[in-house]
């Protein structure tokens, strides 16, 4: 690779040559003996990252370099056509204002290839006549117009060999990938400050007061769908009446059925070998390569979190094969709950499986007889060894060393244990299966460690043990080598349908909701009823239409825990009027619960006003500079992964680098580009292959796909009037006029009129962006937010026909 010492010899080398001797070179020929020149063999730039002449809507740009993406065009000008530049010796950074207020040939040029970098996204901007070389930001972000901004400036061939290590620092390959320009020319500004409406809201997002009724009715689902210590049989029974297959396809996801049939499709993209993984269960249920072989080593289940892994452990367990596993030894170890907080995991293990063996099979492994029983081999060793001696001289020395020796074996917890184990399955002939579950909410450390437990259990203590992984944690460990020598078997564990899983669970908790037992154990709760009908009111609206199905379906985007949470906190939230819908349930026997109800209990959770830091709902127009098109970035970086086809994947992947020249070719830089579909990632509105979040500063994922909750966004809830509303308040407004408009009306939650004004005119001010932005794409923004004001209008319309009764 070319390094600077190089790039200037060969530049000094290349003055000194007759076709760098001044003449009246026309476009073709100063292209040919100048700039391929320099760019080649003074800046590192190699043949294929060069582009000539290249088409876009009619328009030709002399030259486009490429890094990972296309970088800097380079317009090129005659030699005959001189850029008046002021001579300022010694200084190479210029005001581009100034340059071009007395010259219209700079002032011409620069127009140009800034409206090619524009339309192109392409972020800097070269103009060179032969001899004369102007360097600037073509394409910004940071609220400064380009034309305003400034430049760097070489006056002659000569001052770009005096000044060669600043010209390196800017053009070469290398600084281009660095987008040192950037940083020299913005002296790298990060911080950036927006005007939002949050900023006028004390203690904003402020904690939303509920009433007792609300307050009662969480705790008594907090009872019901999360805290009832069911005993075995009533464990048997929940599982009958609730467990749902996984892998299921649900009819109401947003994503085409090609993706959801290949959700772990191209997990492995960076894997030379790819590791055997098969889904866990088919079209005849559990598979029975993992009910009948028994390992000697973990046995995997791969799959994302909240997907049903510890439904599906329980259901194995208790429904499946119960023969099987009550024929062994089964444990069950939980690293979500009791193994949380613990450092020393081998420790955590261990004392664990004493206590399981202790209070489910009343076995105490440090009981005396039972220590005796199991070193017994060891206890004669001792007796015919150095101390055999004092069994006769001092038989009380004897006892108290043959003690010592034990308890050195006991201390040693995880080797007795295994010790133990091994005596009792030769007794008992009882095989051991150990679950570790929960492991996937751990960091990935955690995980890879359990991992390294798990093998060494089931090899050294013939035993079978069943973990738990995330694809992501599966696949990074794979990469790195910490799972490649252990020939592990691995198992998917798909979603099930979550639709089905909430009306089940919904009827179950009805069930108990109604019981008799229940308010025995509750002390006869008041508010029993007022739950029941409740979840009555709930199951009715979610079985009668489709809208609620809809929006947890693709929300939860396929976690069930998520989707489960979601309607558990609806039971209670402050955000609902629980009075009223009882009151009208109570009368007429009847009461729907509209989407917006539902919606607004997800996105505020226990807040007065949205806020952007909690899942799951992600306010799209947020913005990180002062480039208005960035609003809908985020938009159309899901919606040209949902429609472009070409070159995907089987799994339903596109590369990365297709959809940044989509993006490109839409007017942004590839830094915003890449900036964004890292926070589109952080939020889960589009996934990568490898399952992996990179970090600021890490590369781009290879190929990239999107989700449920991403398409669910740019499809239903920018329709959705509490969406818009709610994210209105953390949303950036540039503009300062618009800020002032939307300042001035009420911040009075209950004024339901000036909020729908508020709202129109947030509508309104993206439109007047989304036109002025001249977007290529077809996504239909207009279409949805005209829709929206339509149901605005509705609404109004429907509060002043009530208002004008109430006068009445």
């Amino acid at each position: 690779m070319l390094n600077f010492e190089k790039g200037l010899e060969n530049y000094n080398e290349l003055l000194k040559s007759e076709l760098f001797q001044k003449s009246n070179k026309n476009e073709a020929e100063t292209r040919f003996k100048i700039i391929d020149q320099i760019f080649q063999k003074c800046l590192g730039w190699e043949i294929h990252d060069i582009s000539v002449e290249e088409n876009y809507q009619g328009k030709y740009t002399d030259y486009i370099f490429s890094t990972s993406n296309k970088a800097l065009i380079v317009e090129a000008k005659k030699e005959g056509i001189y850029f008046d530049i002021p001579i300022e010796n010694g200084r190479q950074k210029r005001s581009l204002k100034g340059l071009i207020s007395e010259n219209d040939e700079i002032r011409n040029a620069i127009i140009q290839v800034t409206d090619y970098c524009k339309e192109r996204g392409i972020e800097f901007a070269v103009i060179f006549n032969g001899h004369q070389l102007i360097a600037f930001i073509g394409s910004r972000n940071d609220g400064i117009p380009p034309l305003e901004a400034d430049a760097y400036v070489f006056e002659s061939l000569e001052d770009i060999q005096h000044n060669f290590k600043l010209f390196w620092n800017i053009l070469s390959k290398s600084a281009v990938e660095d987008r040192n320009l950037f940083k020299k020319l913005t002296n790298n500004i990060g911080n950036l400050s927006f005007s939002k409406l949050s900023q006028y809201i004390d203690n904003y997002p402020k904690i939303r007061i509920r009433n007792d009724i609300q307050v009662e009715l969480d705790n008594l689902c907090s009872i019901i769908f999360e805290d009832i210590n069911l005993t075995e049989n009533e464990k048997v029974t929940f599982l009958k009446e609730c467990y749902c297959t996984s892998g299921a396809l649900t009819q109401y996801s947003i994503l085409s059925k090609q993706i959801l049939e290949n959700k772990y499709t191209n997990m492995f993209e960076d894997c030379k070998d790819i590791p055997n993984i098969k889904p866990v269960t088919t079209k005849k249920g559990v598979t029975m390569d993992l009910i009948d072989n028994l390992y000697k080593r973990p046995i995997l289940l791969i799959g994302d979190v909240g997907v049903g892994k510890t439904s599906f452990i329980e259901n194995l367990i208790h429904i499946e094969a119960p023969k099987i596993f009550q024929e062994a030894f089964t444990l069950y170890l939980d690293f979500g709950t009791s193994g949380a907080l613990t450092c020393d995991l081998k420790s955590f293990i261990s004392k664990e499986i004493l206590k399981q063996f202790r209070d489910k099979y009343k076995i105490d492994f440090e009981e005396r007889n039972f220590v005796r029983g199991v070193y017994d081999s060891d206890i004669k060793r001792f007796a015919n060894g150095i101390n055999a001696d004092l069994k006769e001289t001092n038989p009380q020395l004897y006892r108290e060393k043959e003690i010592n020796m034990l308890e050195n074996k006991l201390n040693n917890i995880f080797e007795h244990i295994k010790y133990s184990l091994l005596h009792i399955q030769k007794s008992w002939k009882k095989q051991l299966i150990i679950f570790l579950d929960n492991t996937d909410q751990r960091d990935e450390l955690i995980q890879q460690e359990v991992f390294i437990i798990a093998n060494e259990i089931s090899q050294s203590w013939n035993s079978i043990v069943f973990l738990p992984m995330r694809p992501e944690t599966y696949n990074r460990s794979n990469q790195l080598g910490h799972l490649s020598g252990y020939n592990t078997k691995a198992f998917t564990i798909a979603p099930p349908r979550t639709e089905q899983v909430i009306e089940k669970r919904i009827n179950y908790a009805l069930k108990i909701a109604s019981g008799e037992e229940l308010s025995k154990k509750l002390g006869g709760y008041i508010q029993l009823s007022k739950l029941s009908n409740f979840l009555k009111i709930f199951l009715y609206s979610f079985t009668v239409t489709n809208d609620l199905k809809d929006f947890i379906v693709n929300i939860s985007g396929g976690n069930i825990r998520l989707a489960l949470e979601y309607v558990r906190n609806f039971f209670g939230s402050g955000h609902i009027d629980t009075k009223k819908i009882l009151d009208i349930y109570e009368n007429t026997g009847e009461y729907f619960i509209p989407l917006h109800e539902f919606v607004k209990t997800v996105m505020y959770k226990n807040n007065e006003y949205y806020n952007s830091e909690e899942f799951p709902i992600t306010n799209l127009f947020n913005i990180t500079s002062h480039d208005s098109r960035e609003y809908f970035l985020i938009i159309l970086i899901i919606y040209y992964l949902k429609t472009i086809n070409k070159n995907k994947t089987e799994g339903g992947y596109l590369n990365s680098k297709f959809l940044v020249e989509e993006l490109q070719n839409e007017g942004f830089t590839p830094k915003a580009i890449e900036n964004s579909i890292k926070y589109a990632l952080s939020r889960k509105l589009i996934e990568s292959s490898n399952k992996r979040i990179p970090e600021f500063m890490s590369e781009m994922p290879i190929q990239l796909r999107e989700t449920s909750i991403g398409v669910y966004h740019i499809i239903n809830l920018v329709q959705n009037f509490t969406y818009m509303e709610g994210i209105l308040y953390d949303t950036a407004i540039l503009d300062e006029i618009e800020f002032e408009k939307l300042k001035n009306y009420s911040f009075n939650n209950s004024d339901i009129i000036e909020r729908l004004k508020r709202t129109t005119l947030f509508i309104e001010y993206l439109n007047n962006v989304w036109n002025n932005a001249n977007f290529k794409t077809s996504y239909p923004w207009l279409t949805y937010t005209e829709k929206l004001k339509v149901n605005m209008i509705r609404i109004r319309n429907k509060l002043m026909r009530i208002q004008e009764k109430i006068i009445e």
